[in-house]
């Protein structure tokens, strides 16, 4: 019974602690990707509202385009875009993607 005080006091610390850090980390920085952040809500993630197709597998690929696109679904001075962009990119399944990959994830 003699280290009852130290337990007590142990376990009131963590509740403190506990009771502090919780709100703490709910309040994290919000993701720059709105899917995921959707997600993580358990709520759906809306085409349009969260996140927005660019598809460049049916039309010419060109990276200046993309940019122009990517540049539109950001605002000026904004950390992150209004809406997250998937971007499909005009590769088949044979075909080596690494560096178109490489080229549309260094735009943004």
């Amino acid at each position: 019974m003699a280290n009852w005080p130290k337990y007590t006091l142990a376990l009131a610390g963590m509740a403190v602690g506990g009771g502090l850090l919780g709100p703490l980390s709910a309040q994290d920085a919000p993701r720059l990707n709105r899917v995921i952040e959707q997600i993580e809500r358990d709520e759906a993630a809306l085409t349009g509202q969260h996140w927005q197709f660019i598809d460049m597998e049916h039309g010419p690929y060109l990276l200046d385009r993309l940019q122009d696109r990517l540049t539109d679904l950001k605002p000026d001075g904004a950390a992150r875009p209004d809406r997250t962009p998937l971007v499909r990119i005009p590769m088949e399944g044979g075909e080596p993607v690494r560096f178109a990959v490489k080229q549309v994830l260094d735009m943004g």
